[in-house]
């Protein structure tokens, strides 16, 4: 009998009490919060590239060259806003099928 009780506690799964984090706080919550700090991050520099990309064409004065830059660079700072738009609504999306409600 002593060998069953001691073999079940052994291979019994032991959580950590303190983890660091705060209370109440799950797995979802903390993935949606990354995400949503990565596509901040990614939507910022995406708009100070868009400024950066208007300044240069305004600057260009004539230059094909750098105007031609000029647009490349708004071009892909577009892109990048709209797919930094398109992450949040996925999440958005997603979070509220599987979660059932909305968030933020």
């Amino acid at each position: 009998m002593t060998a069953i009780l001691f073999s079940l506690k052994a291979y019994a799964i032991d959580y950590p009490e303190e983890t660091g984090l705060p209370e109440g706080t799950d797995i979802q919550g903390i993935l949606e919060s990354i995400l949503s700090w990565l596509l901040g991050i990614v939507g910022t520099l995406a708009l100070i590239s868009f400024v950066i990309s208007g300044l240069q064409y305004f600057l260009a004065t004539g230059d094909d060259k750098a105007m031609g830059t000029a647009k490349k660079t708004m071009l892909y700072s577009i892109i990048g806003i709209i797919v930094a738009l398109s992450g949040f609504i996925a999440i958005q999306a997603i979070n509220s099928l599987l979660g059932g409600g909305t968030s933020m």
